[in-house]
């Protein structure tokens, strides 16, 4: 940034931090945009914030100056070139998107079909569908409960397993092949994700499992189950040739999308879908080993007996919503959304 704004660079980066209460003027201009930087990195959702001291001309200069060649950024938008930016000088992304996100996109789908946009919507929504359904089944599943769902895996019942789950219970690192094979994209369908997970949750309850929070764990109840055996099928409306139910569909499609949403935000609630975020402290305290997480809406401190690598991007249930609680986590692949 200096090298970017020459001259310039102490009074403007002074000008953007003046406002604030620890700002003064005896503090040398580079710990001043240190100081900014972690206000911005502590409460901005936003990452373009890391353009403020620029004028857009100077952008591209930025970009070169962090090892971004200018044609890789050429024709994109401001919010993706920030993201290389941040991503090149080891910063966190710019934008976490967690569980409030999460509702907010179903919430959009509502707005979009009752504008006549259910096409569009009934793609978007059975792939979302899909994600938050392999992110819970990954999590609990995958992380939290490899013998367990190892153990329903072997014992389907109705469940019909895909090759690439028969074969990984054959390796001797069965749980460990599993968690791999839920991480790799294109073999699980809305209906095996959802019955796969309602099959682990019913296990879990039925032995009263309990995690961090001390209530017992409810990941998919056979009602919720059901709310996305309504959504594929309004989604079948869509995906085959059925001129028929033209006339109804886009109002079948809206309530399955918002009966999703209720249930989503009462997952949430009850604090069995985990949030997002990245890793940006880890330290040993009197309380213990504390981590500080990057979530979509603020930084959390959570306290666990391992916790994670800085800079991971990990999935978290917590005992409360407060700093300090402890939590259960795992890396992750993706984002909630």
């Amino acid at each position: 940034m200096r090298t970017v704004l020459k001259e310039a660079f102490d009074d403007t980066i002074r000008s953007l931090a003046e406002c604030q209460t620890w700002y003064s003027s005896s503090i040398d201009s580079s710990e001043v945009f240190l100081l900014w930087v972690c206000d911005q990195l502590l409460t901005q959702n936003d990452p373009q914030w890391i353009f403020q001291p620029l004028r857009a001309s100077e952008r591209k200069y930025l970009a070169e100056e962090v090892g971004i060649n200018r044609q890789s950024i050429s024709g994109k938008p401001p919010e993706e070139t920030v993201e290389m930016i941040l991503k090149a000088v080891g910063l966190p992304p710019g934008q976490i998107a967690g569980t409030a996100k999460l509702v907010a996109k179903w919430e959009t789908f509502e707005e979009r079909i009752r504008v006549g946009d259910g096409q569009s919507v009934a793609s978007l929504a059975r792939q979302l569908a899909e994600r938050v359904l392999r992110v819970l089944l990954f999590f609990y599943g995958g992380k939290i409960f490899p013998t367990m769902l190892k153990e329903m895996l072997e014992s389907p019942g109705s469940l019909r397993l895909p090759r690439i789950l028969q074969e990984a219970l054959t390796d001797a690192e069965a749980e460990s092949q599993i968690t791999n094979a839920l991480q790799i994209d294109g073999w699980a369908d809305l209906g095996f994700l959802n019955l796969a997970l309602r099959k682990l949750s019913a296990r879990l309850e039925s032995q009263a499992t309990t995690l961090v929070n001390a209530n017992e764990l409810n990941i998919l109840s056979s009602k919720e189950q059901e709310t996305f055996n309504c959504l594929a099928t309004a989604l079948q409306a869509y995906t085959h040739d059925r001129p028929s139910s033209n006339a109804e569909r886009e109002a079948a499609l809206l309530s399955a999308v918002t009966d999703v949403k209720i249930v989503l935000r009462t997952m949430i609630e009850r604090g069995s879908m985990p949030d997002y975020g990245v890793v940006i402290e880890c330290c040993d305290t009197i309380f213990g080993k504390s981590f500080v997480v990057r979530c979509e809406t603020r930084c959390r401190r959570l306290l666990a007996e391992v916790p994670p690598g800085l800079g991971e991007e990990i999935l978290f249930v917590s005992s409360t919503t407060r700093d300090w609680a402890r939590c259960e986590w795992s890396s992750t692949p993706w984002a909630i959304h």
